[in-house]
């Protein structure tokens, strides 16, 4: 890596290329060439605009996205698996397994996201730091299970200068 101005450009990058190598048996599965230093502020750029793009749409069609995205991981759940155990060396039932957690949490949240996005009152609460957490998506979820006031209630026991 050299610098170049203000910015660090990678010398050596489109010379070698990215290999994915099957850790059981160190076969080399398949070789990317790197992308060159040049093609970066395009890349970042569309990725940014993409971003935005998916931050417009209403929370309903996102979430709908990320359940189908659940539900194609589960069609096709055998050949991401196989994917899995050669590009990262576990057991066929571990990586099996693997696919079908992600594919329960992206359903999970595509069912119920719209659901955690709403805003939610909340009485402060003056013995947490900033007069609590507001109780929306995951704190919202973990006080329904009962660890919301116990886990910051912990943290201002573990952490109390940030109570001060």
């Amino acid at each position: 890596m050299t610098t170049k101005g203000t910015q660090a450009v990678a010398t050596d990058s489109g010379a070698r290329p990215f290999a994915t190598v099957n850790p059981y048996t160190g076969e080399t599965v398949r070789e990317f060439p790197f992308l060159d230093s040049g093609q970066i502020p395009d890349v970042v750029g569309r990725a940014a605009k993409a971003f935005q793009s998916w931050r417009e749409r209403p929370v309903a069609d996102r979430a709908r996205m990320v359940r189908c995205a659940g539900d194609l991981m589960l069609e096709r759940k055998d050949a991401l698996a196989a994917l899995l155990t050669q590009e990262v060396g576990k057991r066929i039932g571990e990586s099996a397994w693997e696919v079908g957690l992600a594919a329960s949490i992206l359903q999970y949240y595509g069912d119920r996201g719209p659901e955690f996005l709403r805003p939610e009152a909340t009485s402060s609460q003056a013995d947490l730091p900033f007069g609590g957490v507001k109780r929306s998506g995951f704190g919202r979820e973990l006080s329904r299970l009962g660890i919301y006031g116990f886990t910051n209630r912990k943290l201002v026991r573990a952490f109390p200068m940030v109570t001060a």
